[in-house]
């Protein structure tokens, strides 16, 4: 379940940045620049409910783990520490997706403002 998010994350933002390759820088198109600032911004909203998920995911596989070695379960805390490390691994991920969707979003926000104060200016 979590690849598969992760999966629909990394290809959410590839689909705003392939719109902004299409996009001729010669011609003004104030729809699509609002499109993909709306886009953009779906993303973000998606991409930081994801990390909000994988601290909590975290979090609770660090007081598993914990559970377990006060517990003496030396097989579970093992699994647990194993699960930790890769929700840690998918949380580091998606901070470093966030990022770069936050980057798009800021982008395709100061090419639409761009666009409009030239249409502006024109009219």
């Amino acid at each position: 379940m979590t690849r598969l998010v992760a999966a629909f994350a990394a290809l959410a933002l590839a689909a705003p940045s392939a719109l902004a390759a299409d996009h001729k820088d010669s011609l003004i198109n104030i729809d699509h620049d609002r499109v993909h600032a709306l886009d953009a911004s779906a993303v973000v909203q998606a991409q930081e409910r994801f990390v909000r998920l994988q601290e909590h995911r975290v979090v609770a596989l660090e007081h598993l783990w914990s559970d377990a070695i006060k517990a003496d379960a030396p097989n579970e805390a093992g699994r647990f520490a194993q699960e930790h490390w890769k929700a840690l691994q998918i949380e580091l991920r998606a901070r470093v997706a966030l990022r770069h969707a936050r980057h798009d979003f800021s982008a395709a926000r100061e090419r639409l403002i761009s666009d409009e104060y030239a249409v502006q200016q024109q009219g």
